[in-house]
């Protein structure tokens, strides 16, 4: 179990268990591939992003638990305001099951969840981007300034980073049709870290499958792949995307063999309920 050290990496713990309990506290959690967590050193973490919340409680748990560390995430930079956050929830469940039904029983978590979330993420040190305003000219000096500053020291220092795989297209992956094609910020993270600061950072597949929604009793199956690396795809005309195709397909594998197979007519059911879940994330 992860030993803290510092007073931000207390609050992470308390934030993390707080959230293991509420989002995974009462569900089979099946882990498989645990001989590929990096245990020490810079990482970069790579999961697909089913669910609103139990996924990212099954990496804080995975990563407290059996590497003995404690993992950053990266996420939309709306999440760390109180304004923000409120208004991405409202968006989902309203959209998703209604207005009235959302003021009738949902307000009361919105409450919740508006005053925890926000404080947590600010508290504990995790990473904003702004991923809602995509390839504008200020999103993208936001986040270089944030990846220089931020993200690449995080990394040097020898901390492991996650981010959750997704795109606010909502357009699916050839490879398995649960699965979101990938974006490239994980792998122009790992190509800029080599490239500018002389540091080979392992990248690490993930796959997460089973926890679609909040209800409890789920079972989710996380399967962990073995890392990959900038430098094996150097020689490719465009080493960013041959990587980011590389993790996605790799993640596709993992979720066949964990059990999930390939079912277009279904995963278009799950992906229609993940997009409205995700776009709050």
């Amino acid at each position: 179990m992860f030993t803290p050290k510092t007073a931000e990496d207390y609050r992470f713990v308390k934030y993390a268990n707080r959230l293991i309990r509420i989002f995974t506290g009462m569900d089979q959690m099946v882990y498989h591939g645990l001989e590929n967590v990096v245990m020490e050193g810079p990482n970069i973490i790579t999961p697909n992003h089913p669910d609103i919340g139990k996924g990212i409680a099954a990496m804080a748990e995975l990563y407290l638990k059996e590497a003995d560390r404690r993992v950053d995430f990266i996420a939309r930079k709306e999440i760390f305001s109180r304004e923000g956050f409120k208004e991405m929830v409202e968006a989902h469940y309203k959209t998703s099951i209604g207005r009235r039904m959302f003021q009738l029983a949902l307000k009361p978590l919105e409450f919740f969840l508006t005053n925890y979330i926000p404080p947590a993420m600010n508290d504990t040190g995790m990473i904003p981007l702004d991923i809602r305003n995509g390839n504008n000219i200020q999103s993208m000096k936001y986040n270089l300034k944030v990846i220089s500053e931020i993200i690449e020291p995080k990394l040097l220092a020898g901390k492991a980073i996650v981010l959750l795989q997704y795109n606010k297209n909502k357009t699916s992956s050839p490879n398995h049709h649960y699965l979101q094609k990938f974006h490239q910020t994980p792998a122009k993270i790992a190509f800029n870290t080599y490239a500018h600061r002389g540091l080979l950072v392992p990248v690490t597949p993930i796959s997460v499958h089973g926890g679609e929604g909040i209800l409890p009793l789920a079972r989710v199956v996380v399967n962990v792949g073995a890392p990959l690396y900038i430098t094996d795809f150097l020689e490719d005309d465009n080493p960013i995307k041959s990587m980011t195709d590389a993790l996605e397909k790799r993640t596709a594998t993992l979720l066949e063999e964990s059990g999930l197979r390939d079912d277009p007519e279904k995963h278009k059911i799950d992906r229609y309920y993940m997009s409205k879940t995700i776009s709050t994330i």
